[in-house]
């Protein structure tokens, strides 16, 4: 095998070992009712595979991504990237209006991603 391609199977088995199915579990998730939250390219999939594993115990779900698809218990906002737009602002906006509505008690996972 040639330098190129082994660095390319390299790279695509480095892809394929952080995809949330890969590195998100049961047992990583709290065993009782939580929030969950998160931002960037990634976080549909994190919350999917969240949902998939726990849906049961997310009581309510936001996301902001660059793309909107839909989920089951999380709501997913369509904002921009790589360029701020006002869509960046009101996804902001959402996300400190939801999370200052956090009691303290109040569990939460919050999925970052980016790149």
């Amino acid at each position: 095998m040639d330098l190129k391609q082994e660095a390319k199977e390299i790279f695509l088995a480095a892809i394929e070992g952080v995809k949330p199915k890969n590195v998100i579990f049961k047992e990583h998730l709290y065993k009782e009712p939580f929030y969950l939250f998160g931002s960037g390219k990634a976080s549909i999939e994190g919350a999917k595979r969240i949902e998939e594993i726990s849906l049961k115990n997310i009581k309510e779900g936001f996301v902001v991504s660059n793309y909107k698809e839909p989920l089951l218990k999380t709501e997913v906002f369509e904002s921009s990237h790589p360029i701020p737009s006002p869509k960046s602002v009101k996804a902001a906006e959402i996300l400190i209006k939801k999370l200052s509505s956090l009691k303290e008690e109040d569990k939460f996972i919050y999925l970052l991603s980016g790149g």
